[in-house]
């Protein structure tokens, strides 16, 4: 696989989850950030992944005290009907 294959993209969102678990915060987001457009690109918004990534992007942002950035992946993230940031 090369770097840019989509599951490496998702192995890396993963990994972004660990890393903010264990305290690595900017580590996370960089990796993030790498894949969250190849995501939007690749699946699209409505995606599971991206909205798993985006979620975590929200989760991240929200620890790190920063909401005017969770806003930008807020709307991708969340839906009403279902709870994709515990996902």
């Amino acid at each position: 696989f090369d770097e840019n294959h989509r599951l490496i993209s998702e192995i890396k969102s993963d990994l972004a989850a660990v890393m903010m678990a264990t305290g690595r915060e900017a580590e996370a987001e960089a990796l993030l950030l790498e894949i969250y457009p190849l995501f939007m690109e690749g699946w699209g918004p409505e995606d599971a992944r991206t909205r798993r990534a985006a979620g975590r992007l929200v989760m991240l942002y929200e620890q790190q005290g920063a909401p005017e950035k969770a806003d930008a992946y807020r709307e991708i993230a969340w839906r009403p009907d279902e709870d994709i940031m515990l996902r």
